[in-house]
């Protein structure tokens, strides 16, 4: 009796694929548009809300796998002065060791060859956004030396400031 349920299951599945030619071109021609539209041209790396936190620790423990790779994301600007050097950042809040007070993201940078120290020189390559402007930032992901561990940063090409916001907090 499973045979015949298999079997008749196996001619429905096939009798309805059949003479469909045409809908399939559609529904291949719609989905190459749906990834158009996640990944645009020119981009390795989609860094997606619903799969942030993941997404960049994949990047980060696999980073040889990603330097050089374009990488598009989203996420809070900010800027920090530290020790008299910027410091500039995009990223999400995410679950801490105190409740919400992780963040994770990128470190960026105009500069293609910045060494972990932005100079006044940088500042004139391009134009940083305020510290918590929601941005969409487009770079390549490089490395540099920081105290003998490697660290990596988005190598600017583009950097806008977007008025619709996402989940500025995520979990995964």
């Amino acid at each position: 009796m499973k045979k015949i349920v298999l079997v008749f299951t196996v001619v429905i599945l096939i009798a309805s694929g059949c003479g469909n030619e045409k809908n399939t071109e559609v529904t291949q021609a719609a989905v190459e548009s749906v990834e158009e539209e996640i990944t645009p041209a020119g981009v390795d790396l989609v860094i997606k809300e619903n799969l942030f936190i993941g997404q960049i620790n994949d990047v980060g423990l696999n980073y040889k796998s990603y330097l050089g790779k374009s990488i598009k994301i989203e996420g809070l600007f900010k800027h920090q002065e530290r020790n008299g050097k910027d410091f500039f950042y995009v990223y999400r809040r995410t679950p801490g060791c105190c409740g919400a007070d992780g963040e994770i993201g990128y470190e960026l940078s105009w500069d293609p060859n910045y060494q972990g120290i932005n100079t006044d020189i940088v500042s004139k390559l391009g134009v940083y956004p305020n510290t918590d402007d929601w941005v969409e930032v487009y770079g390549v992901l490089t490395r540099y030396e920081r105290d003998g561990f490697p660290s990596l940063y988005l190598a600017l090409s583009e950097i806008n400031v977007l008025d619709k916001r996402g989940a500025e907090f995520v979990r995964r």
